[in-house]
């Protein structure tokens, strides 16, 4: 269990215990419960962290925002302004910790008015400087922002975006220490958001479990519609994350052609180039019993 978790996430373990359970003393056979407990790094993917100064010295100094862009044994930080990466391992998180200013439930929606690419690039980002305006005031009030972007690269006017509004997210003066003197940027645009007008050909193969008496309780409606955000979130993270796909079992749909009317309707609005998608090649045909003749 332990080595899973280092596989995947940053986490420190902090104390073993070990407890017999029962013995037999005719075959001197012991059961032991074994109890381990680690400690879990809080940051997730798409949280908006600043780091401590001693990280900002070794990274070359500059901004310390940064935003967080995946997270496995080690967390990958990109900043949005200029496009330094950082890879920071669990030793080195735990050694010098930060909390997230602001996770992804603070994500606000935007719309893309206009986009002056910037001729900067690292790998697969790009630089841009954006004008954007929330999604909420469009067509009440002429309220706009400009902001420089990281994924300047996939973005155009009219396109949908999630970011974070800074100009009134509260903030800890403790977890600001080192942005002291400096003007944070108004918006930090995450990602962005491509409509989904098609059937998915592939499916995720999970636990049979009853959903609805894990939330046999009040409120359990709004559990179930929580767990269903998630999910639909976490599908479309391995729709744009390949590197992701490849520790996932991507299973295809047998009555789902591939192509069809869905796929006729995208290329119509012009979202068939944009979109991301599960390739063919990377997906499973699941095998059931009844495909296998008995002779």
């Amino acid at each position: 269990m332990i080595a899973f978790l280092n596989s995947v996430v940053p986490i420190k373990t902090a104390q073993h215990s070990k407890r017999m359970v029962s013995q037999d003393f005719n075959s001197n056979i012991t059961n032991n419960k074994y109890t381990v407990l680690a400690e879990i790094s809080p940051i997730c993917r798409d949280d908006l962290v600043c780091l401590p100064k001693e990280l900002v010295k070794r990274y070359g100094g500059g901004s310390s925002l940064f935003l967080c862009t995946r997270v496995t044994s080690q967390i990958r930080l990109i900043d949005p302004l200029n496009l330094r990466t950082a890879e920071i391992s669990s030793g080195t998180y735990f050694r010098y910790p930060f909390p997230a200013i602001c996770n992804s439930r603070q994500l606000v929606e935007y719309i893309i008015l206009d986009v002056h690419p910037l001729r900067t690039s690292e790998g697969k980002w790009s630089l841009a400087r954006v004008e954007c305006a929330r999604s909420s005031d469009f067509g009440v009030n002429d309220t706009t922002f400009e902001c420089v972007t990281h994924i300047g690269h996939i973005l155009k006017a009219g396109d949908l975006c999630l970011g974070y509004d800074v100009t009134i997210a509260n903030f800890n003066d403790n977890d600001l220490k080192t942005f002291k003197g400096k003007k944070l940027p108004d918006i930090v645009l995450v990602r962005k958001i491509y409509p989904r007008r098609y059937k998915r050909k592939w499916r995720l193969k999970q636990l049979t479990m009853e959903r609805q008496q894990r939330y046999d309780k009040k409120g359990s409606k709004d559990e179930l519609d929580r767990e269903d955000r998630e999910r639909e979130r976490f599908l479309q993270q391995l729709e744009e994350d390949p590197d992701m796909r490849k520790d996932v079992n991507i299973y295809r749909i047998r009555d789902v052609k591939m192509g069809g009317d869905s796929e006729t309707e995208s290329k119509e609005d012009g979202d068939e180039e944009d979109r991301p998608m599960v390739k063919l090649e990377e997906m499973l045909d699941d095998m059931s019993f009844s495909d296998v003749e008995m002779s």
